[in-house]
């Protein structure tokens, strides 16, 4: 089997920025006290406490000389720090510095601290750091002018660890609906992006689960009992459908849910969302831990192996307590 590595990298139309590429690179994120160095999971009672520190370890002179290069000056630079919300991308600004007139200091705060939107339980948040201009210059081709223009931009994701269906919704608006052949009353949609399950680095490369904009944002804002029970049944939505679509690819394969087992257990498929995704919960989808076994399953009667999955979270045992509550 071939294996091909791709690397995304963003080209942007201004001439000298590249200068900026490693600028941030001494910027360091700390979530309860561990390096955050990209992406970071956590179970759900650190999530529910975060401790964040980040030290920032800028070589200012080498800023301005990078700036000076393409007609800027340490003035015209700004740092940015700001928390974007997964789910809503929506953006909070947690401290704005002229690199010129302000020091810069490291900051501890408490992940309280942000707007609620961003502990979202189930999709997590990011934090950004950006270097932008921070002043409106002359245009001119081919030459950074526009305030607000990042020159370099390094980002932390700090995401729940989800076991069971890696659910992390997007809203769905009108446009969206329409661009993806749905009625404008449509609820709940799992798009899938990626016709080899093999081939997905990410569960969001191959497939996003989208839920009406509105309905999620009533979901994500209110702390009632009501909305819980609800984020629980669309999560029990979107695991059969994820499911459903791992099931699909299953049925396309050419090589038996045993020969798949073997090269997972092998190791000579590169892990992937879906590898992880196997290997976390073959110990639910078959009594006897059988990788072959959990694939067999999800292949022959998807139905039964979202069950399956549902009962390792107790999503019933969620709502009947979220019931009783309502009623009390």
């Amino acid at each position: 089997m071939s294996k091909v590595k791709t690397a995304n990298r963003v080209i942007r139309p201004y001439l000298g920025i590249e200068s900026f590429d490693n600028s941030l690179d001494g910027i360091q994120l700390k979530v309860n006290g561990e390096l955050n160095t990209g992406k970071q999971y956590l179970n759900s009672s650190q999530f529910e406490d975060l401790r964040l520190s980040i030290e920032f370890r800028l070589g200012l002179a080498s800023l301005e000389r990078d700036a000076n290069e393409i007609g800027l000056t340490l003035n015209d630079l700004r740092l940015q720090l700001v928390a974007h919300s997964k789910t809503l991308s929506r953006v909070h600004i947690i401290r704005d510095w002229n690199l010129q007139t302000e020091d810069l200091e490291d900051l501890e705060f408490h992940a309280s601290d942000l707007p609620e939107v961003f502990l979202d339980g189930r999709s997590g948040f990011e934090l950004r750091c950006a270097l932008i201009l921070g002043n409106q210059l002359s245009a001119a081709p081919l030459k950074v002018y526009e305030k607000g223009t990042w020159l370099a931009i390094v980002g932390w994701q700090v995401l729940p660890d989800q076991e069971v269906a890696l659910f992390s919704p997007k809203p769905m608006d009108l446009s969206i609906k329409r661009s993806l052949g749905l009625d404008s009353k449509a609820l709940v949609y799992v798009e899938s992006k990626s016709e080899n399950i093999w081939a997905a680095a990410e569960i969001d490369d191959a497939i996003t689960v989208w839920i009406d904009e509105d309905t999620l944002n009533q979901i994500l804002m209110s702390r009632g009992s009501t909305s819980r029970s609800t984020e629980l049944l669309l999560a029990r939505l979107a695991l059969e459908s994820l499911i459903g679509q791992i099931s699909k690819a299953l049925r396309a394969e050419s090589r038996s849910p045993e020969q798949l087992a073997q090269m997972l257990e092998s190791k000579e498929l590169d892990s992937n969302a879906f590898t992880t995704f196997f290997e976390r919960n073959k110990g639910t989808l078959s009594e006897t831990n059988d990788l072959a076994e959990a694939i067999e399953l999800i292949k022959d009667s998807p139905a039964r192996a979202a069950s399956k999955l549902e009962s390792q979270v107790d999503i019933r045992g969620d709502i009947k307590r979220l019931i009783k509550e309502a009623d009390g």
